[in-house]
């Protein structure tokens, strides 16, 4: 297998994992990222592909932090903030069986 459709596959495998529901914003980021090295930076150069990936990372952990917050503002327990960090942690690792 050549690299480029290693990277092409990894890149397919991260865009159908954004598809079946887990959280894009990262994933998005890092598809971009990958797209990039695999082409050379012929389409994307390496400072915007920094930026996206960034970017997407930023906003999953605030969109993370602030579900957190409003929990703990509207009278979650610790148990319920933990419960709710489990949770969120499976379904990004197991897509919809997670729920």
């Amino acid at each position: 297998m050549t690299v480029e459709i290693a990277y092409t596959l990894i890149a397919f495998l991260f865009a159908f994992t954004t598809i079946i529901g887990v959280p894009g914003a990262a994933f998005v980021g890092l598809i971009i990222l990958i797209y990039a090295i695999q082409s050379d930076f012929a389409s994307i150069a390496l400072s915007t592909a920094i930026i996206a990936f960034v970017v997407g990372l930023i906003g999953s952990l605030m969109d993370n932090l602030a579900t957190l917050v409003g929990a703990k503002k509207f009278g979650a327990s610790k148990y319920g903030i933990i419960g709710a960090i489990v949770g969120m942690v499976a379904f990004i690792w197991l897509g919809p069986i997670g729920i």
